[in-house]
This record gives C-alpha cells, structure tokens and sequence, in this order.
C-alpha cells in the first residue's frame, strides 16, 4: 500500500512539475507580451504627443502645410504599426487560451492523484477491517 502510494506520489510530483514548468513558460511570455504592448501604448503616446505639438505650433498659415506634412508622417508610422498590433492581440487571445487549458490541466491531475489516494486509503482501510 505504501509502496502504491510513494508511486502516486512520484507520479503527481512529475506532473506538478512539468505543469510548474508551462505555467512558467506560460508567465515568461506573457511578461514579453506585456513588454510588447507597453512599447506599442509608448509610441502611440508619442505619435499623440507630436500631433499636439504640431497643432499648437501651427499659429500662422505658413505653419499649416509643415504641420500637414509631419501629421501625415506620423499617421503613416502609425498605420505601420496596424500589423503589431493585431498581432498582440492575437497573442494575447492565444495565452488566455493556454492559461485556461493549464489550468484545467492541472485541476484534472491534481483531483484524479487525490481521487487516486482515497480509493487506496479506503481500500487499506477495508483490508485492515477485513
């Protein structure tokens, strides 16, 4: 009985660690998705920034076509970011997707070993009575 259990209990901890390393893998890219999404948020509020700055500096006509001019670039820049950003977002949805199934995963192979436990324990403990 013992020995069945030691088992299960060298069986589960493989699992827990090999679901520890996912989950890991799992933070290490959410922390770049993170990385990544802060970089985009960051030069979008420049590209904010520098229209501002280009309407506030725009006082007399001859300023106008200058002020055209570097609001179309900045839209241009922006517009190039469209690709990055249905990326992350893509990104995204897939790691709350493995998130999700990680932990399903783990629940599923924790309650099975515990189920796993209690059946031992139960069946010992009819041995013991019988």
């Amino acid at each position: 009985m013992i020995t069945v259990i030691e088992n299960q209990t060298t069986v589960l901890r493989k699992v827990l660690k090999s679901r520890r390393d996912l989950l890991q893998a799992v933070g290490q890219k959410w922390t770049q998705f993170q990385d990544h999404q802060q970089d985009l948020a960051t030069k979008l509020l420049g590209a904010q920034e520098a229209i501002q700055k280009a309407a506030l500096n725009t006082d007399r006509c001859e300023h106008v076509a200058r002020a055209a001019a570097s609001i179309a670039q900045l839209w241009e820049k922006h517009q190039a970011t469209q690709a990055d950003k249905e990326r992350l977002h893509e990104e995204g949805r897939q790691l709350i997707v493995e998130d999700q199934a990680n932990a399903s995963q783990i629940q599923v192979s924790s309650s099975s070993c515990c189920y796993s436990v209690r059946i031992l324990l139960r069946a010992d403990k009819m041995k013991m009575k019988g």
